[in-house]
């Protein structure tokens, strides 16, 4: 059995979170996917996302779906493309582009973001459609009291048998980092797939 929660320490309530713009463009400047399928940006440059994907140069399947090819073979949309910007940094403060802005603030950004990225101006009126997805204290803290917190908890299961904490909130945000954390974390005693 788990002690009681008064013995339990408290989850930390704050965090940050991050949004995603998701532009659908009409640019042939992209056809040949001036970056690949994306690229990390790192904090203190003139670019305010934190990560391009082109997902239409990423994803076959979604490259085929976008330019709906007609029954003849032809492409109604060959220029069409699907991209996806991340705003929201640990420390981003309430001012940095993130969860908390407008969307049109987030997929003005997006255009100037992605054209400074890519080299491939965009305009208002490359965008065909739109899409702005927010996630919440989504970011895992990284330093400072929210840190400690989470340390404290994750130190606290330590000692309950049968109880292991996993996820991006105690092994880092990336699919990668969290798959390497359970692999750490369960070791032998992982279950067998399937």
């Amino acid at each position: 059995t788990l002690p009681s929660s008064a013995s339990r320490p408290a989850p930390s309530s704050s965090g940050e979170g991050f949004a995603r713009a998701t532009p659908v463009v009409g640019a042939a400047g992209l056809d040949d996917a001036p970056r690949g399928t994306g690229v990390l940006v790192g904090a203190g440059t003139d670019v305010a996302a934190k990560a391009l994907t082109h997902a239409t140069a990423k994803w076959a399947w979604l490259r085929e779906v976008v330019a709906r090819p007609q029954e003849d073979g032809v492409a109604r949309h060959p220029h069409r493309h699907v991209l996806r910007l991340s705003y929201g940094r640990q420390g981003g403060g309430p001012e940095a582009l993130g969860h908390r802005s407008a969307d049109e603030e987030l997929l003005a950004q997006a255009l100037v973001d992605t054209a400074t990225l890519t080299g491939v101006p965009l305009a208002e009126e490359d965008v065909v459609a739109r899409t702005v997805t927010r996630w919440r204290r989504s970011i895992p803290p990284q330093a400072g009291p929210d840190r400690a917190k989470a340390d404290t908890l994750i130190d606290w299961a330590r000692d309950v048998p049968g109880l292991d904490l996993v996820g991006s909130w105690v092994h880092g945000t990336g699919l990668a980092a969290v798959v390497a954390g359970v692999d750490r974390t369960l070791g032998a005693d992982a279950p067998p797939a399937g």
